[in-house]
C-alpha cells in the first residue's frame, strides 16, 4: 500500500508540473537594477541562475550597467528574484520597474543575449539559445524572436 502511495504522488506530481512556455501576451518585462553584475561572467551567470530556478522565463543583464531584464509570468516572482539575488554572494537587488514588453525591445534583449552587438542585428537572424531542459521554451522563445527579426530586417 504505501508502495501504491508513493508511486501516485510521484506520477501525480510529474503530471501536473507545468513547464515554463513563453507567452508574449501574458508574461511580463521587469528592468531589475542591482549591483554586483558587472562583467560578463556575471552578468550571464545571474541571469542563468534565476533562469534555472524558474524565477524568470527568459533573461538579458546588461554588464555594464548591472541592470537586468527579466521576463517573468506573474509578479510574485519579481520578489523571489529580489531574495535570490540577495542571496547569491557578491550581488545586491536594488529595485525593479516594470517595462512594457514590445516586440523591438524583446528582440533587442534576445540578439543582447546571443551575443550580438547593436550595430549588428541587422545583418544576421537570431541564434537559438538553449534555455536548458525547456525545449518547448527554447522554440517559443526562438520563433518569436526569427518572425519580429523578419517583420524589421528581412527584404
Amino acid at each position: 500500500m504505501k508502495k501504491l502511495i508513493i508511486l501516485f504522488v510521484f506520477i501525480s506530481g510529474t503530471c501536473f508540473s507545468q513547464d515554463m512556455i513563453f507567452s508574449f501576451q501574458k508574461d511580463k518585462l521587469y528592468k531589475i537594477t542591482m549591483e554586483g553584475a558587472n562583467d560578463f561572467n556575471k552578468a550571464d551567470n545571474i541571469g542563468r541562475t534565476m533562469e534555472k530556478m524558474q524565477l524568470a522565463i527568459f533573461s538579458y543583464v546588461d554588464p555594464t550597467t548591472s541592470t537586468g531584464y527579466f521576463i517573468v509570468d506573474n509578479f510574485y516572482k519579481v520578489h523571489e528574484i529580489e531574495k535570490a539575488i540577495n542571496n547569491q554572494n557578491g550581488y545586491k537587488y536594488f529595485g525593479f520597474e516594470e517595462m512594457q514588453l514590445t516586440e523591438d525591445f524583446f528582440l533587442e534583449i534576445y540578439m543582447k543575449r546571443g551575443g550580438f552587438g547593436t550595430a549588428e542585428f541587422s545583418y544576421q537572424p537570431p541564434k537559438k539559445i538553449q534555455m536548458g531542459p525547456f525545449n518547448e521554451l527554447t522554440n517559443s522563445l526562438f520563433n518569436k524572436a526569427n518572425e519580429i527579426w523578419d517583420k524589421k530586417y528581412k527584404q
